[in-house]
């Protein structure tokens, strides 16, 4: 089986943008992303966050069985831990 992996950076607030979002609701956005992964990623199950603090977390994330980006299709779901550090934005 092949599986192929993509990512992409998209703008935030494009020329003809219906909806405008401040520097806010981007930041908040994004520190949801980190806390919830599995609601963005299809291929991830579950995250807990070990740790946290004003600069960054630990978390540990739970990919569906056979999605581990890694892994063979078939495999056990498999559990990888991750250390996230945020910086704000200083705009």
């Amino acid at each position: 089986m092949v599986r192929i992996l993509a990512a992409a950076t998209l703008p935030i607030n494009p020329p003809n943008a219906g909806i405008v979002l401040t520097l806010p609701q981007i930041w908040a956005g994004l520190i949801s992303k980190c806390r919830a992964p599995q609601d963005f990623v299809k291929a991830m199950e579950s995250c807990a966050i070990v740790d946290e603090s004003e600069t960054g977390m630990r978390r540990v994330v739970t990919y569906k069985k056979g999605q581990h980006p890694r892994g063979r299709a078939g495999e056990e779901e498999d559990d990888v831990q991750e250390k996230i550090e945020l910086q704000a934005p200083m705009m």
